[in-house]
């Protein structure tokens, strides 16, 4: 249960997180006071080109009053255990909480699940204005049993939004897009397959790989959007070259040495591929898997894609030029800000959990999660995504 718990948290950007993210996400130096944004101000609509062919979307997400205008608001950021994609998501928090006059305080628990509960009764019983909590259905209960006597607190998920036993939403967050986001890897891989092999394999020829966590839905999610795009291509194959690997199944349980071992073996054990095409729902999980096939190998003739693009920037930094072609990913800074205003129009009463963000929500839904936008990275424009990413705060808050 802890390991499901704390391994759940894999799920987004988010790189992401992991991660979903932008592990250098727009820093603003400690000398310098970002200026208050004015009373009731969005966000400048629409936000600059980078000259680099990247805009970052407006998020139409609701005004908010002076930050400065009133004492720091105090938010907990409360997870179970703290992987990569957290110390992003941390780091941006703390960034934006100079713009938006709060005080963060984070909170891992290296996996423990009992520490993890203990920590949000004792936040309870504190001054939070606010805590975002990580957890998935099996658990969000106790989450939600803990803090029933402190209405006053507003509570907002993490990367996974709280959701009843349909996935149904009972409250509103924030998440990524995860079937597109899925799609787009598959799709950039059917275009670009051919010229990155030279036409020495026919796709008909090739075996695919997902590696994702079993019961974690948006990892379902993401390797569907993957898959559903080849299907449609070549309903003739079916599934019969696809092979859906659990992290889980490994001693090394959800690491990429886990990816690394999986992969390894599937590969020997289906030789008849000429070929393969491997997609890790988690970044970390796509680069143990690379390694795998390079290793055998057979990166030539193989296109590796990750939900998020984080890793692979510093791989890219040092020269690398394998079979890991790309992510789709979401700027932690971005997913942080969106956060961030959903918790200032709860706190402000501009509105309630029912009638949080309307314009966006899906048909039939109670309470709206916001899809965050995302975009494909690649190495040919990676410098230039990542150099704009870095000016969100520059950009969007000038």
């Amino acid at each position: 249960m802890k390991k499901l718990l704390a391994l759940l948290l894999a799920v987004v950007m988010v790189s992401a997180l992991f991660a979903c993210g932008d592990k250098n996400a727009a820093q603003t130096p400690a000398s310098e006071s970002p200026s208050a944004p004015s009373s009731s101000a969005p966000a400048p609509s629409p936000p600059p080109s980078s000259g680099g062919g990247f805009t970052i979307p407006t998020l139409d997400l609701g005004d908010y009053d002076d930050p400065f205008s009133r004492d720091p608001y105090k938010i907990a950021y409360i997870i179970p255990m703290k992987m990569p994609i957290h110390q992003v998501m941390e780091d941006a928090y703390v960034e934006l909480g100079k713009i938006f006059n709060y005080e963060l305080s984070a909170f891992d628990h290296n996996d423990d699940t009992d520490a993890f509960f203990t920590t949000i009764e004792i936040a309870a019983g504190q001054d939070y204005n606010a805590m975002i909590v990580e957890t998935q259905y099996a658990t969000q209960a106790r989450v939600f049993d803990i803090l029933s006597d402190r209405p006053d607190i507003v509570l907002f998920p993490g990367f996974s939004p709280y959701v009843d036993a349909n996935n149904n939403p009972i409250a509103p967050g924030v998440t990524f897009d995860s079937y597109n986001r899925g799609k787009i890897c598959m799709e950039y891989v059917l275009d670009n397959y051919s010229s990155y092999t030279g036409g020495s394999v026919d796709l008909k020829d090739v075996g695919i790989i997902t590696l994702r966590m079993g019961g974690v839905d948006e990892l379902v999610l993401r390797m569907d959007g993957y898959m559903d795009v080849y299907r449609a291509k070549y309903p003739d194959i079916g599934d019969s070259n696809f092979f859906d690997l659990d992290v889980m199944a490994e001693t090394s349980a959800a690491t990429p040495e886990a990816a690394y071992n999986l992969v390894s073996a599937t590969v020997a054990a289906n030789s008849q591929y000429k070929g393969w095409l491997l997609h890790g729902t988690v970044e970390d999980w796509a680069d143990g898997g690379r390694r795998a096939l390079e290793d055998l190998g057979l990166g030539n003739v193989s296109m590796a894609t990750s939900d998020s693009a984080n890793l692979i920037l510093d791989l890219w930094d040092n020269g690398y030029d394998g079979c890991w072609i790309g992510g789709v990913d979401t700027p932690m800074i971005q997913n942080g800000h969106a956060t961030i205003l959903g918790i200032l129009q709860l706190l402000e009463g501009r509105a309630t959990k029912e009638t949080l963000w309307p314009q966006h929500r899906a048909p039939g839904q109670t309470y709206t999660v916001f899809m965050l936008p995302h975009t494909m990275v690649t190495k040919d424009m990676y410098v230039a995504y990542r150099d704009f990413t870095n000016k969100y705060v520059e950009i969007v808050f000038k």
